[in-house]
C-alpha cells in the first residue's frame, strides 16, 4: 500500500468532511517535522517520511490540535508497520488504527497504550461474534494505576481469552477495571459510587455517562454496543469510535464552532445541539432538533408550532 492510498483508505474516512489535494508541496530544507498545519488551521500537510513532499489535506472547519497530533500518530505508525510486515500491511490497516487511537487517548503511558490496544483488538473481533444468540457487548476502563498487590490476579489475556467474558459487562451499566499492569482489578457497575463529576464541557452519548464520568484525569473507557460500534472515551468525551466497520474521529469543538459563522450565537445552544446529536445518533431511534427564536416562543407555546399532545410529558 502506498502512502497515498493509506490517507485516501484509513486516514480521510476517520475526519468526516475532510479532503486531499492532489498536488505536492516540497517542504522547506529546515523543516523536519511529518505534520504540518498551515496557516489559517484548517489544512495540514502530511508525508511519509522527511525526503517525501507534502500532500495536503483540508476541510471547513479548523483542525483542533488533538486532531493534528492523532494525523501524526496515525503516520508514525503507518510507518512502523510498514517496517515490520511490508507484505501485509492491507490486513493490519486496523492494527494501524488502534495503534494510534492508543497513542492518542495515553500519550507517553506505553504500558497504558498497549492494553488500550489488546482491548480494542479484542472488541473489534467481538463486534461481528454473538453469544448464546445475542450480539456482544461489554466495556472496560483502563486507568494509569498500576496493580502491585501480592494477591492472586487475573491477567488481561486471561480474562480476554474466556468466551464467557463476553456476556458479563455491557459498557453502559457494568465494565471491567484493567490495570496496564498486573491484569484485571475488579469489575464495576454504575452502582458503585465514585467521587469523579462530569465536565461540563464534555461530549458523550448520555447512556454512556456511567463509564465517561470515571474517565476523569488519564483513564480510558472502551464500550462495544450491540450495534457492532466500538467508543472509545477519554477526558469525559467521546474521542474514537469504529461504525459500520470504519473508525471515526470526533472533532467535537470545531464542530461546535462552524455552527454559526463569527462566532454569533450562543455557544451553550451550539454545544447542546451537538450533544443531542450524539444521543440521536448512537441511539439509533432518529431525532429531530427544532429551533425557535425568541419572538416564536408565544407561538410554540400557543400550539401553533407543536401541539401540546405531541410534546414530552403529554398525557
Amino acid at each position: 500500500m502506498t502512502f497515498r492510498q493509506f490517507l485516501d483508505r484509513v486516514v480521510l474516512p476517520m475526519f468526516p468532511g475532510v479532503e486531499m489535494d492532489d498536488a505536492t508541496w516540497s517542504p522547506q530544507r529546515n523543516i523536519r517535522s511529518l505534520v504540518s498545519v498551515v496557516t489559517g488551521a484548517n489544512r495540514i500537510r502530511v508525508r511519509e517520511n522527511i525526503s517525501q513532499p507534502f500532500r495536503e489535506l483540508f476541510r471547513a472547519q479548523a483542525f483542533e490540535p488533538g486532531e493534528k497530533d492523532f494525523i501524526e500518530n496515525l503516520v508514525v505508525a503507518f510507518a512502523e508497520v510498514k517496517k515490520e510486515a511490508e507484505a501485509f500491511l492491507t490486513e493490519l490497516e486496523d492494527e494501524i488504527v488502534r495503534k494510534a487511537i492508543a497513542k492518542s487517548v495515553a500519550p507517553g503511558r506505553r504500558s497504558q497504550q498497549r492494553a488500550i490496544t489488546k482491548v480494542l483488538t479484542t472488541f473489534s473481533n467481538w463486534a461481528t461474534q454473538t453469544y448464546e444468540g445475542e450480539r456482544v457487548s461489554s466495556g472496560c476502563i483502563i486507568p494509569t494505576s498500576h496493580f502491585h498487590s501480592s494477591e492472586g490476579r487475573l491477567e488481561i489475556d486471561s480474562l480476554l481469552s474466556k468466551d464467557f467474558t463476553k456476556g458479563v459487562t455491557d459498557g453502559v451499566d457494568s465494565w471491567w477495571r484493567i490495570a496496564p499492569i498486573g491484569g484485571v482489578r475488579s469489575l464495576e457497575t454504575s452502582d458503585d459510587e465514585t467521587t469523579l463529576t462530569a465536565l461540563k464541557d464534555g461530549f458523550f452519548p448520555e447512556r454512556y455517562r456511567p463509564i465517561v464520568l470515571r474517565t476523569g484525569g488519564n483513564a480510558v473507557g472502551i464500550a462495544l454496543n450491540r450495534n457492532g460500534e466500538i467508543l472509545v472515551f477519554s477526558s469525559q468525551t467521546l474521542q474514537f469510535a469504529m461504525r459500520r466497520g470504519r473508525w471515526v474521529n470526533f472533532a467535537h469543538n470545531s464542530i461546535v464552532t462552524q455552527m454559526s459563522a463569527g462566532g454569533a450565537g450562543a455557544v451553550a445552544l451550539r454545544r447542546a445541539i451537538r450533544a443531542s446529536c450524539l444521543d440521536v445518533s448512537f441511539a439509533r431511534t432518529g431525532g429531530c432538533i427544532g429551533l425557535l427564536r425568541s419572538s416564536q416562543v408565544g407561538q410554540f407555546g400557543g400550539e401553533e408550532i407543536v401541539p401540546a399532545d405531541s410534546r414530552f410529558g403529554a398525557s
